[in-house]
């Protein structure tokens, strides 16, 4: 059980350190953009603060000594004996990178000395001694309650002589009302003022913490020659501590023996409390779970239909009803705000953009869009590879955009948003829009397309050569982009998500390229086809209509068919002969035509017949189907236990 709990502290410890970190980050990137005032200074030195108590509460001492070079630094700041410097920002930036990568190493079983902090640690120093006047940290003014008539410090006096070396003080902490884990913080509480000070008495005891016990507030006996102010401050440095009231210097005779029976103690409410923490390992069992009720629920829809069964029927509508409910709720569950991803990207791109030479703006929106966990777990990657590429490819020099008219500085926009159930994200930029003539010569240099196709191709299809593995337009190799890699993986990992990309641009105004996804990943309602003899499943968010034609009105051009809906003419496409269907022939009389529809774009598929509508769970191709298969985003199982394809709608829309 205590290993359980030691391992659960260590958990909390990464992912609050992580937390601190961003927090970071955030604050030197507002410091870098705007106004260095004294409030965002103290920010980030209650960040280094807050890093400094929980590395040294869980024995990372390399980590604690960088933070706490980083505290003297930023106190510096503050107290105005230094003043705010490009260098500076770029010392404390590397700093913050070197936490994140002990913090990464803690996770993976590494110590943090793993990592040397040497030089940083040097060139914090360097920095300090420049100060026009030297002086040590300052303490905010401490005044904090009473907690004189104290039972603990009672019993403690009864039975030992005062210290000789040191004051005796009683401390009482008490974490915030919301604190979904008090006895952890109380737990890290007690380790830090171990580390600091002689603890002689604590109730709870940090044994009793490790255990589990409950506890909504701790009471500690210390001895030490720390101020109360500084006594304070190693309290307050855990997260989640509302407040750590310190008494005056104790002496006997000043101490009231008010000890309570235990178990009679002042409890504070938790009404406030309306979440907790859940591992997302629970989260992915009850979603597995709900799932296989899914699959179970239609499978018994099956077989009730096929019994003809009333009571049967009626009660696997009644299980429908509560499995949607259920559903609907785990969902819920399901959902992450791409916060998580976008987040990092203001630092990656500040980074970005020093080493490329150029000025640019980020601007995030609809950073609050909730989708998948399991998508936005996906996309941060891909994200990184389509921002990169509008930094290196899109936004001109500094000395290019003034020449052209704009302003020196680039604005990348990244925006998320969501439209029905699915969900839009788009990286803009203002740069020199994407060169078609250019693009078009690389292809045809590569092979790609040959001289004569080229001249025939729209803009959508040049966009398209972007994606293709290998292609660059670059003509000078660098460490960012250029190299081909990048929008092909961009692409491939979309399309196996449920989703597509869509480029827009504009010479001289810049380009757009837009990602659109599913909101969930795993459980949807198709309409499922036929197609020689094999059921295959379409996504119905995407199903314009269906119609029955006869073969012989099927009008073609150039030798290839086309379907008139609308007033629109569209390829039409048999399914049986894109996915290579075995023995596919199809009617000879007679055509089923599902028009696919998104976006304004249309894709019209000749299938074979149309089975009805059925809600489906999305399953990986897994081992079986080792290779991507173009057009296909996954498999599900049927309710009478048949395998079917899923249906990529994004591989067939196209642009009128």
């Amino acid at each position: 059980m205590a290993m359980d709990k030691q391992n659960s502290y260590l958990s909390l410890f990464i992912e609050e350190s992580r937390e601190h970190i961003q927090a970071l980050d955030n604050q030197l990137l507002q410091l870098e953009q705007g106004t260095v005032d004294r409030e965002s200074v103290q920010s980030l030195f209650r960040f280094a603060h807050t890093l400094k108590g929980m590395a040294s509460t869980m024995g990372f001492l390399h980590m604690t000594e960088l933070t706490h070079h980083m505290e003297d630094l930023l106190d510096a700041l503050r107290s105005e004996r230094l003043t705010w410097s490009s260098e500076m920002a770029d010392l404390l930036f590397a700093c913050s990178g070197v936490l994140r990568q002990m913090v990464d190493g803690i996770d993976a079983g590494r110590p943090d000395s793993a990592i040397d902090v040497g030089v940083l640690l040097h060139q914090l120093a360097d920095f300090l001694g420049r100060g026009s006047v030297p002086g040590k940290p300052l303490h905010k003014d401490g005044t904090t309650a009473p907690v004189g008539e104290d039972g603990l410090a009672a019993q403690w006096l009864a039975s030992h002589s005062l210290p000789a070396d040191g004051q005796l003080y009683s401390l009482r902490i008490v974490p915030e009302e919301s604190c979904s884990l008090p006895g952890v913080r109380l737990f890290m509480a007690v380790r830090a003022y171990v580390a600091r000070c002689q603890v002689v008495a604590a109730q709870p005891s940090a044994e009793e913490l490790a255990q589990g016990v409950v506890a909504t507030q701790g009471d500690l006996v210390i001895v030490s020659d720390l101020s109360p102010e500084t006594l304070v401050d190693i309290g307050m440095g855990i997260s989640e501590i509302a407040r750590v009231e310190v008494s005056k210097p104790l002496q006997r005779g000043t101490v009231k023996d008010t000890a309570k029976p235990p178990g009679t103690g002042t409890e504070m409410s938790h009404k406030g409390t309306t979440s907790v923490r859940v591992s997302t390992e629970k989260l992915d069992l009850l979603f597995n779970l709900v799932t296989e009720l899914v699959e179970t629920k239609t499978r018994l829809e099956t077989v009730a239909k096929q019994q003809s069964d009333g009571v049967l029927v009626e009660t696997a509508e009644q299980l429908s009803r509560l499995t949607r409910q259920l559903q609907e709720v785990v969902m819920q569950t399901r959902l992450m705000s791409l916060e998580t991803v976008f987040q990092r990207f203001p630092r990656m791109v500040r980074d970005l953009a020093k080493g490329l030479g150029k000025q640019v703006e980020l601007q995030v929106e609809g950073a609050q869009t909730e989708l998948d966990r399991a998508l936005v777990e996906e996309l941060g990657d891909l994200l990184v590879h389509l921002l990169r590429n509008a930094l290196d490819h899109g936004l001109e020099t500094p000395e290019r955009r003034l020449a052209a008219g704009k302003p020196a500085t680039g604005v990348v926009r990244l925006a998320a948003y969501s439209k029905g159930n699915r969900a839009f994200i788009e990286i803009a930029e203002d740069g020199q829009g994407i060169d078609l003539q250019k693009v078009v010569h690389k292809a045809v240099d590569k092979g790609l397309v040959s001289a004569q196709e080229a001249t025939a191709l729209r803009a959508e299809q040049v966009y398209n050569l972007l994606f293709q593995p290998g292609f660059s337009t670059s003509e000078v190799l660098s460490d960012v982009s250029g190299r081909g890699v990048g929008l092909d993986v961009v692409k491939s990992k979309v399309q196996s998500l449920g989703g597509e990309v869509q480029v827009e641009s504009q010479p001289g105004k810049g380009s757009v390229f837009r990602i659109n996804l599913p909101l969930t990943l795993s459980i949807f309602t198709a309409m499922l086809v036929w197609v020689g003899g094999e059921v295959y499943a379409v996504p119905l968010d995407a199903v314009y209509q269906v119609y029955t034609q006869k073969r012989q009105d099927v009008h073609t051009l150039q030798g290839k068919p086309l379907f008139f809906v609308d007033n629109q003419s569209l390829p039409l496409v048999f399914l049986g002969e894109a996915f290579q269907v075995p023995n596919y022939q199809g009617d000879p009389d007679l055509l089923q035509v599902l028009v696919l529809a998104r976006d304004g774009r249309y894709a019209a598929l000749a299938v074979d017949g149309f089975l009805g509508q059925q809600e489906v769970v999305l399953k990986a191709l897994g081992a079986y189907f080792p290779k991507e298969i173009p057009g296909i985003s996954g498999a599900l199982v049927l309710g009478d236990g048949r395998v079917a394809l899923v249906v990529n709608p994004g591989y067939f829309l196209r642009k009128e």
